[in-house]
């Protein structure tokens, strides 16, 4: 299933860097995850809702690999979303806790 619009994206992977413009830059963030993180459960409260944009807060606990170190991640995301129910904007503020 596809959530994320391939003809228009913006998605902040962090805060402080630009943000990823095409498809191919944002599937390549994606596809290192299942290779460097295992044991992942995540919680999310949605705090606001439009027609077209949401704000959840986000909990992520998991274990990096190959390190085995345990990580604990309390975040808000933000999307947008277009007419297709695809996601053409995404930024997140999150931090380690």
């Amino acid at each position: 299933m596809r959530l994320i619009d391939k003809t228009d994206v913006t998605y902040y992977e962090s805060t402080f860097n630009e943000p990823k413009k095409s498809w191919e830059e944002v599937n390549a963030l994606w596809r290192v995850v299942p290779r460097n993180q295992k044991d992942v459960t995540f919680w999310h409260e949605i705090m606001m809702f439009d027609r077209s944009t949401v704000l959840t807060h986000v909990k992520v606990a998991r274990t990096m690999v190959p390190s085995g170190e345990e990580q604990n991640i309390d975040a808000a995301f933000i999307f947008k979303i277009n007419e297709k129910g695809l996601c053409t904007y995404f930024r997140q503020w999150r931090m380690l806790q």
